[in-house]
């Protein structure tokens, strides 16, 4: 099992770098001229990298962030500094990705990380290395701002892609979630939370943050996110009979003031993208309430209600009224069909194609 380090700063990795520690075999590293002596322009470094005869000079920076932005930043700036000195180009970080090893190969611009992998681009010189796992776990704000409530910041750039602040997303969001009967939202989605969910998705590429603004600039890698790390909702549920038509089951619900809402995948027949459902599926907050106050007898045969306990706010969160009736928002609509089958998938790019397209909120 490979071993996981902190990340090496710039002050460590240029000590090891000096030290010979830094290497990408069979290709052999040597330090020519390093930032302290400052005659490199301004950059961190130059190097020789020899292997089969040949020792091509690189001038590198070196990142101790492996994001996406930190790669791209590095690698812009080397380029600058490349022409200055008319060396190579070449990033170093402690991690480098498929996706990144693409990136710098399209742009003839060299990489190693320090978990194995690289790609080199040099006359005579031509090595591409990936696959090696990441030996570097980096301190971020917070793990995953696709899951749970912290994602429902994520989600609100699906529905408006641009604010003005911090202030107005969170306002935005609260703005836009289903409370409890007698809750308040003060205590949700502190500022500071706010201001990590928006500095890991800048990290990421995903939104773009100035001085003017936070904005969307990659639906694409956001829905990415929000589709590796969805799950289905796991709470305690019934299948069964209730006497009461539809009309009746959420006058119930509504005078009562319960938390309800029809499932992402029960909400696909009013998006219409799959036909309805042959039973009405609702998440609520309070299950044995609903039960009672809804007169259900559990049966699995001819059920005409499925009621699943779901108090996180997630699935409340951007829910559509029509009349009586509250759907689910059409990104957890998306979501829940895409785990589904092959007949759910295929739904789903329906939605997906409208949530790209920044037409969430027309579909309703």
């Amino acid at each position: 099992m490979t071993s996981i380090e902190k990340p090496w700063n710039e002050t460590e990795f240029s000590r090891r770098l000096q030290q010979g520690e830094v290497q990408f075999p069979p290709a052999q590293i040597r330090l020519i001229d390093a930032k302290e002596k400052g005659t490199c322009g301004g950059a961190d470094g130059v190097l020789e990298i020899a292997w089969q005869g040949e020792s091509p000079r690189f001038v590198y920076e070196y990142r101790a962030s492996s994001t996406p932005k930190a790669v791209e930043t590095a690698m812009l700036q080397v380029q600058r500094y490349a022409r200055q000195l008319n060396l190579l180009p070449l990033v170093i970080t402690p991690y480098l990705s498929e996706q990144a090893l693409r990136l710098l190969e399209a742009e003839e611009v060299s990489g190693i990380d320090l978990s194995g992998n690289g790609i080199l681009n040099a006359p005579g010189l031509a090595v591409w290395r990936s696959g090696r796992p990441n030996r570097f776990k980096e301190s971020q704000p917070l793990r995953n701002v696709y899951r749970g409530n912290i994602s429902l910041l994520t989600r609100a750039f699906l529905l408006q892609n641009e604010f003005s602040s911090l202030a107005a997303l969170r306002a935005f969001v609260l703005q836009r979630l289903l409370l409890p009967s007698g809750a308040t939202a003060e205590s949700l989605l502190t500022k500071g939370t706010v201001s990590k969910v928006v500095q890991v998705l800048d990290a990421e590429k995903i939104v773009l943050r100035d001085k003017e603004s936070v904005r969307l600039t990659s639906p694409q890698r956001l829905l990415e996110g929000l589709r590796t790390s969805a799950v289905r909702p796991r709470g305690r549920g019934i299948l069964g009979k209730t006497p009461l038509s539809a009309e009746e089951v959420w006058n119930r619900l509504n005078a009562r003031g319960i938390r309800a809402v029809v499932t992402g995948e029960g909400s696909a027949g009013r998006y219409r993208v799959l036909s309805g459902m042959d039973k009405l599926a609702l998440y609520v907050d309070h299950l044995e309430e609903v039960v009672d106050l809804l007169e259900v007898k559990e049966t699995r045969v001819f059920p005409n209600l499925q009621l699943i306990e779901e108090n996180s706010d997630v699935v409340y969160f951007d829910t559509r009224q029509e009349g009586l009736v509250r759907w689910a928002s059409p990104i957890q609509a998306w979501l829940e069909l895409s785990l589904g089958g092959p007949r759910e998938r295929e739904a789903a790019q329906s939605l997906e194609t409208a949530l790209l397209e920044g037409q969430a909120d027309s579909l309703l």
